[in-house]
């Protein structure tokens, strides 16, 4: 164990002082010893010493505490089973290791894993015995009427939580690995992820049976369950890992050893376990597996390399279930720790124990500490009800609601304005890409139109230019007002068929609507919501059947819906066009289901239940609409739905600006081939005034004094016209020349 850092040296005192102080404590023992004497006659005393000065160990500071602070009333003697069982030690102890206490305070750099509980094992206990459920999610500690007439409830500050339950909502968030999960599921989560472990054999009585509940088991068993759920936490949560990584040293503790097989090791809050490691009766006796080093062999040849994978599993399981460990309880809590070092003998044994004292009094003065501030707020907490509030506590008390409201408030904001921003977002990517493909759609039904009326006026007229500028101009024309294919729509819609077109409701889920107990509690506090409207919450059903209304459950029960998120309008999926379909799976390497575009099964059971967890207003009356399809859009959604009457107005703002994209098209290709022809024309003129330089007729007459004269192969009196020269006969008659 490391040493605290609060470790203080005792400074040596003169004789005379230590003899009066010797004096003085030695009083202070006995009178101690009298108050808490046992009905039986025997001394409940923690500073009696027989065989050990214990208080020679301690600090004076820390023993003059221990003198004036109460003991925390709990009785151990009917938990002395509770005490003997290992599931619970261990439990108790790894709360120490991973909550804010003395021992993660004092011993451990760093932050506790679960700061936001202070941990005390006997605090634990009481707040056990008063009362728990898990019903909901509320911490606070369940108190009693006071006798005096006055009620204990407290107030709206200074909530005392009930720590056992607290552990449990930390401990099933952990193991789910997510701060939403309510302890109302406890045994489902908690039974699902046992079963699915290796632990479930020493389980199986709780999680085959259906009817078994954490909360009607006895402690016992409810322990032995926390234990097997901090198991499953060690093993799967990724926080845990990183934690004990760095608090390695918090988990290894004080160990020294009676023989080869027995050890003593001292738990935090002065508990002494014997641990005692021997081979069951009915095995055949120990036979050691191999080596983990030695399970993979290596074979080395000229041409090859091969690596042997040995598996010893079921001989090292094998070894391990032969091997038993045994635990028993020798000390409890700080007194029995006490006690039991009265009763040693060898004195190894008590200058190990001897070197540890200070610090587990030092954690009883810190448990006392936490027990004396827990009664003095209840206390408070009592006497505030009985008073009448003065105005400056009232004051401050609204100001803190003020604050805690504006804080709700603007959260909410935050979340609502991320929700809309991130759905149109989607909704844009999602309209661009379907736009997209809807224009492919419509070029490829006037391309095909256009070549059939291009090919049937050609066979009409032959000498027809098909390339021409008003032949194209009046197959276009001819395509866009009477086209066979480009006039039939893609999405045909039938408009008279539906009832609604621009609702007032943004389908919002119900955590960020505005609502008008939102804008009352702000302006309860004078903040000003001018600018904020409350959310509809209603929802449309509209069908190209018939079937519409107004948050009308009935009309699709045990149905499947989808909503459309530009309209915001539900349809029956039965009702779509599998064209439609077919064009929302563009994309897609198969066609979308309705879960994968939001479609929601209106089932009376399911929504009743969702139902229940939304909250009420002041007034009793439900702040949302019951049976809300918005509330149950599946989380897997990969592409948002659009109806086929918000396709078909795509489709309709598409074709209107289709006939000006024709003609920019041609009038881009008439420009490009008048380019083409251009240049075609410039190479041409080109070519011809290469070919033009280098003919012999195109020389001049005159000849310079080195040049040889050139001869005519025709005949003198025959003249040569420029289209009858050609420049191969020339070049001979140059050669011959040059002979």
């Amino acid at each position: 164990m490391k040493r605290s850092s609060r470790l203080r040296r005792r400074a040596e005192p003169e004789p005379e002082q230590e003899a009066k102080q010797e004096q003085e404590i030695s009083t202070k023992v006995e009178t101690k010893a009298e108050e808490t004497a046992l009905p039986n006659g025997d001394v409940e005393s923690d500073y009696e010493t027989t065989a050990v000065k214990w208080d020679d160990y301690i600090d004076r500071t820390i023993l003059n505490q221990l003198n004036k602070l109460p003991p925390i009333a709990l009785d151990f003697v009917p938990l002395q089973e509770l005490i003997q069982s290992w599931y619970y030690q261990y439990s108790v102890m790894w709360f120490h290791n991973v909550c804010t206490g003395y021992w993660t305070l004092g011993f451990t750099t760093g932050k506790p894993w679960w700061t936001e509980i202070t941990f005390d094992e006997r605090i634990m206990l009481l707040d056990y015995n008063a009362g728990w459920s898990l019903e909901n999610d509320s911490l606070d500690l369940v108190q009693s009427e006071d006798p005096n007439g006055g009620s204990t409830d407290q107030d709206e500050e200074g909530h005392i939580l009930n720590l056992f339950k607290s552990i449990l909502l930390r401990l099933i968030r952990s193991l789910e690995q997510d701060k939403t999960v309510s302890l109302k599921h406890w045994d489902e989560i908690v039974k699902y992820h046992i079963f699915n472990s290796k632990l479930n054999k020493s389980l199986l009585w709780y999680t085959e049976d259906i009817n078994s509940k954490f909360a009607d088991l006895n402690i016992l068993k409810q322990f032995e369950i926390i234990f097997h759920v901090i198991k499953l936490v060690e093993r799967k949560n990724i926080g845990f890992r990183n934690y004990l990584q760095n608090h390695l040293d918090s988990f290894q503790f004080p160990e020294i050893w009676e023989n080869d097989a027995t050890s003593l090791v001292v738990l935090p809050t002065g508990k002494i376990i014997r641990k005692q490691v021997s081979v069951k009766p009915e095995s055949n006796g120990l036979n050691i597996p191999i080596k983990l080093q030695n399970c993979v062999l290596v074979e080395e040849t000229e041409a090859t390399i091969d690596v042997i994978h040995l598996d010893y599993s079921d001989e090292i399981d094998a070894y391990l279930n032969d091997v038993k460990i045994d635990y028993e309880t020798l000390a409890h809590d700080y007194r029995s720790f006490v006690e039991y070092l009265q009763t040693i003998d060898d004195i190894d044994f008590q200058e190990f124990f001897q070197g540890l004292i200070e610090y587990h009094a030092e954690a009883e003065v810190y448990g006392r500490k936490l027990y004396a501030n827990r009664l003095k707020q209840q206390s408070m907490q009592a006497l505030m009800v009985r008073r009448k509030r003065s105005s400056r506590i009232v004051a401050r008390d609204e100001g803190h609601q003020k604050k805690e409201t504006e804080t709700k408030w603007y959260d909410k904001l935050d979340r609502r304005e991320q929700f809309l921003r991130h759905r149109n977002r989607i909704l844009t990517r999602r309209t661009k890409k379907l736009k997209d493909y809807l224009w492919s759609l419509l070029w490829e039904k006037f391309d095909k139109d256009f070549r059939q009326e291009r090919l049937k006026r050609k066979n009409m007229d032959d000498t027809i230019d098909i390339d021409g500028e008003q032949f194209l101009q009046e197959v276009d024309s001819y395509v866009l007002g009477y086209g066979r294919s480009f006039k039939q729509w893609i999405i045909p819609v039938d408009e008279s068929a539906y009832s609604y077109k621009d609702v007032e409701t943004l389908e919002l889920p119900a955590d960020v609507c505005i609502t008008q107990q939102d804008l009352d509690s702000l302006s309860k506090f004078g903040i000003p919501t001018n600018n904020y409207q409350v959310d509809s919450q209603d929802w449309y059903l509209d069908c190209k059947s018939g079937k519409h209304g107004i948050n009308d459950f009935k009309k699709v029960k045990d149905q499947k819906i989808v909503c459309c998120e530009k309209s915001h309008i539900w349809e029956l999926w039965e009702e779509q066009d599998p064209s439609v379909i077919a064009i929302l799976s563009h994309g897609h390497d198969h066609m979308l289901t309705p879960r994968e575009l939001g479609g929601v099964t209106m089932y009376d059971e399911n929504l009743r239940r969702r139902s229940s967890r939304r909250d009420e207003s002041v007034n009793g009356k439900a702040s949302y609409i019951e049976n809300r399809p918005t509330e149950r859009k599946p989380f897997d959604v990969m592409e948002p739905f659009i109806s086929s009457r918000c396709l078909h107005e795509m489709e309709s703002e598409l074709r209107q600006n289709f006939a000006a994209d024709v003609k920019l098209i041609r009038t881009n290709e008439r420009k490009k081939a008048e380019e083409k022809e251009k240049r075609r024309r410039i190479k041409e003129e080109k070519k011809r005034q290469l070919e033009l330089t280098k003919s012999p007729s195109t020389a001049s007459p005159s000849t310079t004094p080195n040049q040889p004269p050139v001869t005519s192969s025709t005949s003198p009196t025959t003249q040569q016209t420029p289209d009858q020269h050609k420049p191969q006969p020339a070049s001979w008659q140059i050669q011959q020349a040059s002979q």
